[in-house]
């Protein structure tokens, strides 16, 4: 199975058996099958604690921060995530793709940024402080999305007494 994903002018591309022999570990790429047996993808990169470099020019080093600006173009009938919430999407460069334009990214270190790729489900609430939270996973994990969103809530709220801004 070949898969190609775009982000930003990089193509990360090759085929499967590529991926799990890349010592590196740029990307990690899951093949799984869905409950109805169907062969499913999920494709993630593998930042820390030095990968960023091999997928962008950049010094990554965690003191060095810097703002990013992400867009993924990928396969039409795959879920594409990033760091930031998405802000637009519209049909790709090539048939059949779509490009998913994300929110630029507070200053943080390159290895914290992160790209996935996939047949992917969500569930979401709102924080007390009115922000959506979302909770992602593979179609087959979907109904185990609540106790991850009841302990980002909690965390949110404590943070929030704690540390009011």
């Amino acid at each position: 199975m070949h898969t190609c994903v775009h982000v930003g002018a990089i193509v990360l591309s090759g085929m499967a058996s590529d991926f799990r022999r890349n010592s590196q570990k740029l990307l990690v790429h899951l093949q799984y099958s869905s409950q109805t047996l169907v062969l499913q993808v999920l494709i993630a990169a593998s930042l820390e604690p030095f990968g960023a470099r091999r997928m962008l020019p950049c010094l990554d080093f965690p003191n060095l921060k810097a703002k990013f600006s992400i867009s993924i173009q990928a396969p039409e009938n795959l879920v594409a995530l990033s760091t930031m919430a998405e802000e637009s999407s519209q049909p790709g460069l090539e048939p059949g793709t779509t490009l998913h334009k994300f929110g630029v990214t507070p200053k943080m270190s390159t290895y914290l940024m992160g790209v996935t790729v996939g047949h992917m489900v969500s569930s979401s609430a709102m924080s007390d402080g009115g922000k959506k939270i979302s909770v992602w996973s593979v179609p087959a994990l979907g109904d185990q999305h609540a106790v991850p969103l009841q302990v980002i809530e909690s965390s949110l709220s404590v943070c929030a007494h704690a540390c009011p801004q």
